[in-house]
């Protein structure tokens, strides 16, 4: 009877080189600007964001990406993310209106 070889089990962990530490020292602040006009990049980022600025309703965002862009399959998961995008890029963003 043959016997049954143990295999070597995988631990995941990566080995190699390591990813060098960041240069960055201190806090770095936000600075508050306007967001690019939206003739400036026509896109549904942009057109969404300038939107949201304005404190337009995630479904108004929906219904008005959608006239202007067609093929768009913007969701309200898509809206959520470009706010959150915003408030990480140090605009004051309004609250999510309901609609």
């Amino acid at each position: 009877m043959a016997t049954k070889k143990k295999s070597k089990k995988k631990t995941g962990k990566k080995t190699g080189k390591r990813k060098a530490p960041s240069k960055r020292t201190g806090k770095v602040s936000k600075k508050k600007v306007a967001y690019p006009p939206f003739g400036e990049k026509k896109n549904i980022g942009n057109y969404s964001k300038n939107m949201i600025l304005r404190g337009e309703s995630t479904g108004t965002i929906i219904k008005n990406v959608v006239k202007k862009f067609p093929d768009s399959k913007i969701n309200a998961v898509a809206v959520s993310y470009y706010r959150g995008r915003l408030e990480s890029e140090g605009f004051d963003v309004p609250a999510a209106a309901a609609g």
